[in-house]
């Protein structure tokens, strides 16, 4: 059976965990911690979607978002939805930005309807 291929990018590796847990049941996942890695490896392979922190170290969330190739497979979380880069983000992305405090049912939910190209 094919398993899409999901990135997930986050500095706080708590969240990365979580994350990785609750979609290594369907899709073959890839967790990374560091964004300049994230950013290399975004360039050099292809990914079914990606799911990043807005907030990084070096880098944001949406210098990945504009290294993907595939836009439209990309979702940004974060913890901060009201500050203004998260607010921009929002605006680039509509659905496909989510606060990290939605209930993971709502984020598979969300990640099941991207990859069917529903949202």
């Amino acid at each position: 059976m094919f398993m899409k291929k999901i990135l997930i990018v986050d500095d706080d590796l708590v969240v990365l965990h979580s994350l990785y847990l609750i979609l290594i049941r369907d899709y073959r996942v890839e967790g990374l911690s560091d964004d300049k890695q994230a950013l290399n490896r975004i360039r050099e392979n292809s990914y079914d979607l990606i799911i990043t922190d807005l907030f990084l170290n070096e880098i944001t969330g949406l210098d990945l978002y504009w290294a993907a190739k595939d836009k439209e497979k990309v979702i940004i979380i974060t913890a901060y939805p009201e500050k203004e880069l998260a607010l921009k983000a929002k605006s680039l992305l509509g659905d496909r930005f989510i606060p990290k405090s939605t209930p993971p049912e709502i984020l598979k939910s969300k990640v099941a309807s991207i990859l069917e190209g529903k949202i």
